[in-house]
């Protein structure tokens, strides 16, 4: 090769790194409230759809085939956020087709 196209070795990963790399995505998922990633004022958003609507202009976020169990939202961007969040939860992990 010549100089200036030598790549340095790549430094070991940390104990933290190997830590959170060795971490399955097939550990079960938390049935709790969901943090939406920001301030809700809402107190029921996030939660887990396991009985009526919790209050008025809640929206139900479910997605067939995904590990993200179905939640109750606010409308807005708590929705988005829950719908995203299930569309990840469905693709496939590792070998999975």
């Amino acid at each position: 090769m010549s100089p200036g196209f030598t790549r340095p070795r790549p430094r070991p990963a940390s104990a933290t790194q190997r830590g959170w790399a060795g971490k399955t995505s097939r550990s079960p998922e938390s049935r709790e409230a969901r943090p939406v990633g920001r301030a809700c004022l809402v107190e029921a958003c996030g939660t887990a759809a396991a009985g009526p609507r919790p209050a008025p202009r809640m929206v139900l976020v479910e997605l067939s085939g995904s590990r993200e169990p179905a939640r109750w939202y606010c409308k807005g961007a708590c929705a988005v956020y829950g719908q995203a969040l299930a569309e990840v939860r469905a693709l496939p992990v590792g070998g999975e087709r």
